[in-house]
C-alpha cells in the first residue's frame, strides 16, 4: 500500500526508488547502484552495423544541443545534428565517432543511433580529417549527381517540347 507524498519525499531525502517503480511518468528498471552498469550503444549505418559494444558514457549533439547519457538515466529520443558523438567504455577509452544527421534512442540500457554516415575516429583531430576527407568526396559525387540528374530532366523538358510542337497537343 503505498502513502500519499511518500514517494516524493523519499526523492527529496535523495533515496533512489525501488526498482521498477514509476518515477515522475518514466520507469525506472535499474538497480539501485549505478556501480558497474554499462549501456550497449548500438550504431548503424543504411548498409551495416558500425558499433555494438557495452559502454559507460554516451555523449551527443542533438537539436536541442549537447547531451550526456549514463546508466540509470531516463530513456529519450532525440534528433541528431552532424557532429561527434563521443563514448567510453568500462575501461575507461574514450573513442569518437564523426556522425551525419541521425536518430537516437535510449530505452532501457540500450542506446540505438541511426544516421545517414559515421566515421569511428581514435580522436576529434582524426575525426575532423576523415570527415573532411570522406564526407566532402561524398558530397561531391552527390553534387555531380544531382548536375547529372538536373541535365536529364532538362533534356526530357525539351523533348517533349518539340513533340508537343510537332503533334499540336
Amino acid at each position: 500500500m503505498s502513502v500519499p507524498g511518500r514517494a516524493s519525499a523519499e526523492r527529496a531525502a535523495g533515496a533512489a526508488p525501488p526498482e521498477g517503480r514509476d518515477v515522475g511518468g518514466a520507469k525506472d528498471t535499474s538497480a539501485h547502484d549505478g556501480a558497474g552498469r554499462t549501456l550497449r550503444l548500438l550504431l548503424t549505418v543504411p548498409t551495416e552495423v558500425l558499433i555494438d559494444r557495452p559502454v559507460v558514457k554516451v555523449v551527443a549533439t542533438g537539436a536541442e544541443g549537447s547531451f550526456c547519457l549514463l546508466p540509470r538515466h531516463l530513456d529519450l529520443a532525440s534528433v541528431l545534428v552532424p557532429g561527434l558523438l563521443t563514448f567510453t567504455s568500462a575501461d575507461g577509452t574514450e573513442s569518437v565517432v564523426a556522425t551525419d544527421h541521425g536518430v537516437l534512442v535510449k530505452v532501457g540500457d540500450d542506446v540505438r543511433v541511426a544516421c545517414q554516415r559515421a566515421l569511428e575516429a581514435s580522436d576529434e583531430l582524426e575525426a575532423e580529417r576523415a570527415v573532411r576527407e570522406r564526407f566532402h568526396a561524398s558530397s561531391e559525387r552527390e553534387k555531380r549527381a544531382r548536375a547529372a540528374l538536373a541535365r536529364l530532366e532538362g533534356d526530357v523538358v525539351r523533348r517533349l517540347g518539340r513533340l508537343r510542337e510537332r503533334y499540336g497537343a
